[in-house]
């Protein structure tokens, strides 16, 4: 038998932007986003890192959710634990995925994306 968890409360989960961010997000219908995340008042649960949040540095880019809790994946990012990040990301939870961290040198290549 399969049992399913039900929460106690709705939550809301943020996880648009998976990727770098390019830009601050100041305007436009990522920002209304975060700004009504905001005003929800319901539990957040940020997937890998919470929206408008830098993955390198932990600064707000624009404006950024703050979640009560983050799940990151496969290898934790310097932005959750610097800047603003202490802020924003609510209890840090790692999910490794079953991949092993590697050391990669780097190179442009990986910047490119």
């Amino acid at each position: 038998m399969v049992s399913v968890y039900t929460p106690p409360t709705p939550i809301l989960t943020c996880g648009r932007f998976l990727r770098r961010l390019a830009r601050p997000v100041t305007a436009g219908v990522y920002a209304d986003a975060i700004a009504a995340i905001s005003r929800c008042r319901k539990p957040v649960l940020a997937i890998d890192i919470p929206s408008g949040l830098s993955a390198d540095t932990g600064q707000i880019m624009g404006s950024a959710v703050a979640a009560d809790a983050t799940v990151t994946f496969i290898g934790l990012k310097q932005g959750l634990l610097t800047g603003a990040a202490v802020d924003r990301v609510g209890a840090l939870h790692y999910a490794g995925l079953g991949v092993e961290q590697v050391r990669v040198p780097w190179c442009a290549c990986m910047h490119a994306y």
